[in-house]
């Protein structure tokens, strides 16, 4: 969690636990529908290659 109670995320919405992610408001302060919707097309993508490459 970041100084302000959010879970830290990296530019792929992985948060610091193994196959979690983290997206939306749930990251940040700012309350945009544009930038939530984008973080959780890029956590669903990210998951996504992770379960296809998983072995």
């Amino acid at each position: 969690m970041d100084e302000a109670g959010y879970p830290m995320v990296d530019p792929f919405q992985k948060t610091t636990v193994d196959h979690a992610f983290a997206c939306g408001d749930n990251t940040t302060m700012f309350r945009l529908i544009a930038n939530a919707v984008a973080a959780g097309n890029k956590a669903g993508a990210v998951a996504n290659m992770e379960l296809v490459h998983h072995r």
